[in-house]
């Protein structure tokens, strides 16, 4: 006999046990259902945590079954129920422990949905099919009251007059009356307050009101450095929050004041054959940072310079976006800043966000170093993946492009899985490029969050950018938001020039790299090395035998306060007897004894009779003088002419930093030091700006020519990472002291 299938007619009495559960508790759920006739029914339920009432189809966003195919939460589709069985006719009783899942947000009001099917098992894929299903709804809790800051100085750096956006990024629940507040440092002159801050004299306040659930945002405003600000000073402050619950106070944002630097070195070999080639390097760097655009759209309008191509584009909300969903925008279209300086090296900050996940291949992208070229357009692009495409296995992806070419993707550890946002519920995510000489780096981090240190794409390959271009950005085939743009410009100072003098005793020849003779002096107009080294060279042949060749190079720029002379290098001509070892007379004392013969009288005694007269003749004796010989040494000193070979050696005084921008989590600096003038005591060490001793790289007394190379991660003697700002090496040799700065940065 067959049964005729039985439909769950009512779901009642649906309860949750704790009523306010906090997301991922372990709850328990009941409820009663009716089913008229319960001969040959197998009832399934399916059991769903959702931000609606009723029950979606399977894969809808913020819809989270947690009781589906056997009776275990389901992320898929879900192609049946859990069976609740065996049923009697009438009432039943069911009840079963799931978990609320995780990621509920503090202080909205979800709905646990329990849907039933009598027979035939219950569904939702594709679509929802169930007989009956009721909801109850709960709070997520609030939690106990908070509020946290992070202040960061975009960039770091700032050029004296440069402008320097400060973005205070803060999370916060349960509090009332928020408000947070900025003393500017007096260095700074406050330019544009934005997200309704109001200032007043150095001070910014903004005020929040009440925050119930947990709120991610930031606030910003945009300052001008003093352009008295001199090279090395650091400026550090601190934003402050208060409530009728909590207060706190941010980190403290530092920003290095970075006059670009420019720094030369030069190099010539020791000695040369008469007539042979001589080839001189001069070695630069020519670093610099500077805001050069910043866009956050706040003003609900797109800049009117940019130009567009295909579908719609919007700035009305605050941001940027492009609006048409991608069934009716089956293109890439485009949105491009061709009205800025174009910029071959620099640094790119934006905010991204995917809108939805309707799309194959959905992507948001940001494209930087756009350029024409003999009618050939080339764009890099950096692509934030919502949907699983066809160059990654995952959504969690970022990309670096070339004219849609796939040159390197990553899947950034620090993001999770990249979530597609809605109007009302949009997940941005902050992504930033720094383009330089042969190397591409980026990474992307949710917006808001701290920074990470390392990069998630390091690129060094061929396919870089070589010519200066603008930025802009596009929509992969659907809606796509943008905000917050920063361009930075990493150009050092403006049209440095390289000079070099051609020394008496060399016959110019020929320069590289672009220089060129005029009156003796040759000339390279150069331009920025992103923080690497660049170099140029000349080459001429060595004169006849004379005076040791000695010169130095000079690099300039109108935008510094006096040229910067290099090294001066000595090259000797070989053979020349200038450069071999010569007789030098030397005077040492000889002792030597010498026989002179020296006459001394000496009575000798006689006896002298005494005389009687008796009238008889007497014998008279007469006194004779003898000489006796005496030997009497004397010393008499003589000069002997000694011939000693002595040789000249060449002066070596080299203080190298390969770079002075050093981000810790990625690379180290390098230090060279040779020396060979005198002998003592010679040491490196590392101080920060406030003079503080950070660490000791060497410490030693010199004997010899001293050659060797050492080696910063931006760690301090007990092995932590420095914070950001300007350190010093103070290089200590005998009669001399060397200092070279670099900025180190997170």
């Amino acid at each position: 006999m067959a049964f005729a299938q039985q439909n769950v007619t009512s779901i009642t009495n649906l309860a949750i046990s704790p009523s306010n559960p906090s997301p991922g508790q372990t709850v328990n759920i009941a409820w009663t259902y009716t089913i008229p006739n319960a001969s040959g029914t197998n009832p399934d339920a399916i059991v769903v945590v959702s931000n609606t009432n009723t029950l979606q189809a399977a894969g809808t966003a913020n819809q989270w079954v947690v009781l589906g195919d056997g009776c275990a939460p389901e992320t898929g589709n879900v192609n049946g129920g859990c069976y609740v069985g065996p049923a009697s006719s009438g009432s039943n009783n069911y009840s079963t422990n799931i978990t609320i899942p995780p990621g509920l947000t503090p202080g909205f009001t979800y709905y646990v949905i329990v849907g039933m099917r009598g027979s035939g098992g219950a569904y939702m894929n594709p679509t929802v099919n169930v007989d009956y299903q009721a909801a109850i709804s709960f709070t997520v809790p609030l939690p106990a009251p908070y509020i946290t800051l992070n202040k960061v100085a975009q960039g770091s750096t700032a050029d004296p007059g440069g402008e320097v956006l400060f973005v205070i990024n803060y999370n916060a629940s349960n509090v009332h009356n928020v408000q947070i507040t900025d003393a500017v440092p007096s260095q700074f002159t406050i330019s544009q307050v934005y997200n309704g801050g109001i200032a007043s004299g150095q001070n910014i306040t903004w005020n929040l009101g009440n925050i119930a659930s947990p709120q991610v945002g930031f606030v910003s405003f945009l300052a001008t450095l003093s352009p008295t600000a001199t090279a090395g000073q650091v400026f550090s402050n601190s934003a402050s929050a208060t409530s009728t619950e909590v207060n706190t106070t941010s980190n403290a944002a530092e920003v290095g004041v970075s006059v670009p630097e420019l720094v030369i070195t030069k190099s010539a070999p020791a000695s040369v054959a008469a007539g042979s080639p001589v080839t001189y390097v001069m070695d630069y760097t020519n670093t610099g940072l500077q805001l050069e655009e910043f866009e956050n759209f706040d003003n609900g309008i797109i800049p009117p310079s940019w130009s567009s191509t295909g579908c719609a584009w919007s700035a009305t909300p605050g941001y940027l976006e492009e609006t048409q969903s991608c069934s009716t925008c089956t293109t890439y279209p485009y949105l491009q800043d061709s009205s800025m300086t174009p910029i071959l090296y620099g640094v790119y900050i934006v905010d991204m966000m995917v809108d939805s996940n309707d799309c194959n291949n959905f992507d948001a992208v940001f494209n930087f170093n756009i350029t024409v070229n003999a009618g050939v357009t080339t764009v890099y692009q950096v692509r934030l993946s919502g949907q699983k495409g066809s160059n990654s296995s995952s959504s969690n992806v970022i990309a670096y492009d070339i004219g849609g070419g796939n040159v390197a993707f990553n899947s950034p550890p620090n993001m999770g899985n990249v979530q597609e946002g809605t109007p009302a519920n949009p997940v941005w995510y902050t992504v930033k490029v720094q383009v330089c000489s042969g190397q591409v780096l980026m990474k992307a981090w949710p917006k808001g969050s701290l920074e990470p240190g390392a990069w998630d794409i390091n690129y060094t390959g061929p396919n870089v950018p070589t010519l200066a271009g603008w930025a802009g950005f596009q929509a992969n085939r659907g809606p796509v938001e943008f905000d917050n743009l920063m361009i930075f410009n990493t150009g050092g100072v403006a049209s440095p020039v390289i000079t070099d003098n051609v020394p008496g005793n060399v016959t110019y020849q020929n320069a590289g790299n672009g220089g060129s003779l005029s009156g003796g002096t040759i000339t390279w107009n150069v331009g920025s090395t992103c923080g690497s080294s660049d170099a140029v060279s000349w080459w001429g042949l060595a004169g006849a035998c004379g005076n040791p060749i000695t010169n130095a190079a000079v690099i300039n720029s109108s935008s510094i306060a006096a040229p910067v002379t290099s090294n001066a290098v000595t090259t000797f001509i070989s053979g020349c007897a200038t450069n071999t070892p010569t007789n030098t007379p030397t005077a040492t004392p000889q002792v030597t004894a010498t026989n002179t013969a020296t006459a001394t009288p000496s009575l000798t005694p006689t006896i002298t009779p005494t005389s009687t007269p008796t009238g008889t003749p007497t014998n008279s004796t007469t006194a004779t003088p003898t000489a006796t010989i005496t030997n009497t040494a004397t010393i008499t000193p003589t000069a002997t002419i000694t011939a000693t070979p002595t040789a000249t050696i060449p002066d070596i005084d080299v203080f190298d930093v390969d770079h002075n921008i050093l981000d810790p989590a990625n690379d180290t600096v390098s230090i060279h030091v040779a020396y060979s003038k005198y002998p003592g005591d010679y040491s490196l060490k590392i101080f920060n700006s406030a003079g503080e001793h950070i660490k000791t790289l060497s410490e030693k007394t010199m004997t010899g020519i001293l050659d060797e190379s050492y080696q910063w991660d931006g760690k301090n003697k007990y092995g932590d990472v420095c914070a950001s700002g300007v350190y010093i090496f103070y290089l200590t040799e005998p009669f001399s002291r060397k200092t070279k700065r670099i900025l180190l940065i997170h």
